[in-house]
């Protein structure tokens, strides 16, 4: 049985980037309903049950750290987009250097946002605006 789910996962291991994602949430009165990893591994438990399926319902959005530990955003995001349940989640990348191999690997994977950190107000309340139109 799936279990429910947050709405929003965001995925990144620099607590003040995440500080900085609720803090938006909170100004713009957007509905927070997160689950924070701070690894890959953590945000792979969360998703899924040690079978391999989905053990919740899944995020409407994610927001992946390209540079984690354990587990990278990029082998994380191999994964998500290899399940038939999350292969169609938004995913927001956020990225501290601006890599053209990084860059176009989550292109190539499927990942149409992407915002720079340190996060930017302005930028991560677009993404999330571009989001939620789509």
């Amino acid at each position: 049985m799936i279990e429910h789910g947050a709405k929003y996962l965001i995925v990144d291991d620099n607590r003040a980037d995440v500080e900085i994602a609720f803090f938006d949430f909170k100004e713009n009165r957007l509905e927070i309903d997160f689950h924070i990893s701070d690894d890959g591994e953590r945000a792979l438990s969360y998703l899924f049950g040690e079978n391999g399926s989905l053990k919740i319902k899944p995020p409407e959005v994610i927001f992946l750290d390209i540079h984690l530990g354990k587990i990278t955003g990029l082998d994380l995001l191999q994964i998500i987009r290899s399940h038939p349940q999350t292969k169609d989640i938004p995913i927001v990348v956020m990225e501290s250097s601006n890599s053209p191999r990084e860059h176009a690997e989550c292109e190539r994977l499927g990942v149409k946002r992407f915002i720079e950190k340190p996060l930017d107000y302005a930028n991560f309340m677009s993404a999330i605006k571009d989001i939620n139109k789509d």
